[in-house]
């Protein structure tokens, strides 16, 4: 009966991180804002997580042209890898997008913690927050 109970307790404490993993996939939209020369930029944001394999996430993100008709020139789709820590979640476009001819490249690094079902946390060091 004890080794019963052992391998039961075993089995949930094993499977509790990849359910937690796997709690993760979806699609999430928010927004983040950043300050300009021409005050505070707001853009909207869909991030669309497509896998979890043990601490290895994959998506991709989507940014949206700036809000209240401002330029964003690096509005578009990134894929996105990284990796999932307990509730942190580090996130690198894959691709760099191409801004304006001549404004050079546009990255994408995501910085999220997870509350329950919204990412908080930063992209490109401007604050951010997404929910499910």
């Amino acid at each position: 009966m004890k080794n019963i109970v052992i391998a039961a307790v075993a089995a949930v404490l094993f499977s509790c991180p990849v359910f937690a993993q796997q709690m993760l996939l979806g699609k999430y939209s928010g927004s983040f804002s950043s300050s300009t020369p021409r005050g505070e930029v707001t853009t909207g944001i869909t991030l669309e997580i497509l896998s979890v394999d043990g601490d290895a996430v994959a998506g991709k993100a989507i940014r949206a042209p700036a809000a209240r008709g401002g330029r964003s020139p690096c509005a578009g789709e990134f894929p996105v890898e990284g990796k999932v820590r307990g509730d942190t979640l580090e996130l690198r476009a894959t691709e760099k997008g191409i801004k304006a001819i001549g404004a050079g490249d546009c990255e994408m690094t995501l910085r999220l913690t997870v509350d329950g079902d919204k990412l908080v946390g930063t992209i490109n060091k401007s604050n951010a927050q997404l929910s499910k």
